[in-house]
């Protein structure tokens, strides 16, 4: 476990599991814009912002993964 979080992960797994998590969020009648709106919240430093650069030090910038989440939750709604 130590060396996955020591490696990260690459910034398309990232986009790929905000992706998954909004899919499950919808399929299972929940809201997928939670997603969209904690990602905000982080960017909106609501978090010490040491912990949120740790956080986020091998994750793609918060602007691109809220715009992704963005498109994805819209395809979605629009397959419904």
């Amino acid at each position: 476990l130590k060396a996955l979080l020591d490696r990260g992960t690459s910034r398309e797994n990232e986009f790929e599991a905000d992706r998954d998590a909004a899919t499950f969020c919808h399929r299972a009648g929940y809201a997928p814009e939670a997603g969209v709106e904690f990602l905000q919240r982080l960017a909106g430093g609501e978090l010490p912002k040491n912990v949120i650069q740790q956080l986020l030090s091998t994750h793609p910038p918060l602007a691109e993964r809220i715009t992704g989440l963005r498109a994805h939750i819209g395809r979605l709604q629009a397959a419904s």
